[in-house]
């Protein structure tokens, strides 16, 4: 019996008639015209250049990396150019707080010439990049940027470039003491302090913070937001001309000995643009917006309302073997198997035992709140988080079942469970002010009513016995349900491949991009849209967070956290069975897999994914013993 469920129609085994197995037999081709998914970064033009600027420690190398890997993963080109890694290739890695001292004039020049150097990189990379007629992408200049003087350099700069680049001062200010000494601590492992003692590089380190604090001048939006085009502001302008003299003088060129007709060809698009800034107080707690317009920073501000500092573990892992899975069947919605229920519970026991482990413990030694559950809504997702989910009285119960179906009743009477869920993402009080209009974040805030009314939350006791653990909370999204496959859905891979051989190339060709035919059917880059806004729920989260997820959404997850995977790549990433933990680092996130050997995983994933053991696997099924739905009822999905 096939049921229609989200416009698709599943099954555990689909329905056998003679005149289908002839169908395949004589390997007759239905399907239409592949389509395919357009990234808009390539069609819509915005160049933008981040100048972050703050004291060392406030987490700029941190949010510089997060925006790359943000921007990166939903298609628009973006790169890191940091100064500190410049002076590292040169030399100067490992020197000493004096360094850095502003009337060391010696090394000041140094500072600044590589700092120069680092920025005429970065816009030399957004060029090369776009065209003039159409492109986004997006630089980040990662350095300190602590005077007014390095800023008007910035600006002077970028007044030249043409076709224009939008600039950004990105500000993080940090007076949070406990946060300053974790970003110290976490600092120590950088390549200036390999080898030295943890106590003389923490004192060293802390110099070197005192010497930029003597100097340091915070953003002044009258100053550095005005126009490219207008003049120094009087006020300033001895000491800007005076670092453009010296400048003159270490042969550094700038606007002036450029040439008048270079800066004139220029200037006209640079007055369109003007210069805005953002200040992001307390690794997030407060921001404070000044003139940020345009489409790349729209996306950029969706980030930003989400991202913060605090130390947390997220675990990823496919859901367990189906039903579906033993007959070769790809997608429908059956339920797990007896190893898919076995994997569960080893699942359950790993993140247990990781939340008992002495690492986890904050400052005083008290271990972390049960981390919450992020699932689908499909019946593998829902079963994997009552596993996840249940008490030790609880769990033999469950397991004896083979299908275990949670109460769906959404909502109601659930608002204890909703107000701790709020708690789990909100952590401190956000404070948002815009100093000048600008454009909201595209994606709508993390844990909206809208996201939380297709939500099915499990009943949890606000107040567990005494004894006891507090229970999890589950959250069931529909965003987090496996890409759709459309009409094919519920097929097996002989059957995509005869029955619709055309759609089978082309996904192969381009998996990235194909869309699957019929109602529903999704690309990749439809499901990375898709995942966009709860991956920003999952960047505020304060707790820890399980993923329980089929192949495809595991495969998105770790391409944005992991960093550093092309988005071609993203569909051929190797998932295997385990358990995938990240951890938050100075840097980004630290990932460690973890192997689960008990019970078995899903092993469903699309054509064209080129893991030979997956295609062994299904071309071991006979068309002749599974067959396809019939035509008529494939007609219905049309």
């Amino acid at each position: 019996m096939l049921r229609k469920s989200s416009n698709t129609y599943h099954s555990g085994i689909n329905p056998a008639t003679e005149e289908l197995r002839s169908v395949v037999a004589r390997n007759v081709s239905i399907g239409v015209e592949p389509t395919y998914t357009t990234n808009s970064h390539t069609v819509l033009t915005d160049r933008v250049l981040i100048a972050m600027v703050g004291l060392p420690a406030r987490g700029k190398s941190y949010i510089s990396k997060a925006i790359v890997r943000y921007l990166q993963f939903i298609g628009c080109p973006a790169r890191l150019f940091n100064a500190g890694n410049k002076r590292r290739q040169e030399g100067a890695s490992g020197v000493g707080a004096g360094f850095f001292d502003a009337s060391n004039m010696d090394a000041k020049a140094q500072r600044e010439r590589m700092a120069m150097d680092t920025l005429d990189e970065a816009l030399e990379w957004i060029r090369g990049v776009t065209s003039p007629e159409a492109g986004c992408a997006c630089g980040i200049f990662d350095a300190t940027n602590t005077t007014i003087a390095r800023r008007e350099k910035v600006r002077q700069r970028l007044r030249r470039e043409h076709p224009p680049v939008r600039l950004i001062f990105l500000e993080l200010v940090c007076r949070d003491d406990a946060i300053l000494q974790d970003n110290y601590r976490m600092k120590l492992s950088n390549d200036d302090y390999k080898g030295t003692d943890p106590e003389a590089a923490l004192r060293d380190f802390q110099e070197r913070v005192r010497q930029y604090e003597r100097v340091y001048e915070p953003v002044d939006d009258a100053v550095d937001c005005r126009p490219l085009t207008e003049a120094p502001a009087e006020a300033k302008a001895a000491g800007v001309a005076a670092d453009v003299e010296a400048d003159v003088e270490a042969g550094v060129e700038t606007g002036v000995e450029a040439g008048v007709e270079a800066v004139a060809g220029a200037a006209a698009g640079a007055a369109a643009l003007l210069p805005g800034c953002i200040q992001m107080i307390d690794a997030g707690r407060k921001l404070i917006v000044t003139q940020c317009e345009g489409f790349v920073v729209n996306e950029l501000l969706s980030l930003l309302h989400s991202i913060h500092l605090g130390r947390r573990c997220i675990w990823i892992t496919l859901v367990g073997e189906t039903s579906n899975d033993l007959q070769g069947v790809l997608g429908g919605d059956s339920s797990l198997s007896t190893d898919g229920l076995e994997y569960a519970r080893a699942v359950r026991e790993h993140v247990l035992a990781r939340e008992r482990s002495d690492d986890l413990r904050d400052a005083a030694g008290q271990p972390p709140a049960p981390a919450m559950v992020l699932t689908g809504t499909l019946r593998r997702n829902v079963q994997m988080a009552e596993v996840i989910c249940a008490d030790e009285d609880e769990l033999p119960f469950i397991l004896r079942q083979k299908t275990s179906p949670l109460s769906r009743s959404g909502l109601g009477g659930s608002r204890e469970g909703l107000d701790r869920f709020g708690d789990h993402f909100r952590g401190p009080e956000r404070d948002t002010s815009t100093a000048s209009p600008s454009s909201p974040p595209r994606s709508p805030p993390p844990a909206s009513d809208a996201q939380l009314a297709a939500a099915s939350v499990v009943p949890s006791a606000t107040a567990p016995p005494a004894g006891r653990r507090r229970r999890r909370i589950s959250l069931q999204l529909h965003r987090l349900n496996e890409l759709c496959a459309g009409k094919l859905d519920s097929l097996t891979y002989e059957q995509m491949r005869q029955l619709y051989a055309a759609e089978y190339q082309a996904r192969e060709t381009d998996k990235l991009n194909y869309r699957y035919p019929g109602p529903g059917g999704e690309s990749y880059m439809d499901l990375i849209l898709r995942l966009e806004s709860i991956i920003l729920s999952i960047e505020q989260t304060r707790g820890n967070v399980i993923i329980p997820c089929d192949r495809a959404v595991c495969r998105v997850l770790l391409c944005y956290f992991s960093g550093g995977v092309e988005l071609h790549k993203l569909p051929y990433l190797e998932v295997g069975p385990g358990v995938i933990e990240l951890r938050r680092s100075h840097s980004g996130f630290s990932t460690m897999h973890t192997p689960i050997s008990s019970g078995r995983t899903t092993r469903a994933a699309g054509p064209g994914t080129g893991g030979a053991a997956e295609l062994q696997w299904s071309n071991r099924l006979s068309s002749s013993s599974i067959p396809v739905p019939p035509p008529s009822l494939r007609t219905l999905n049309e």
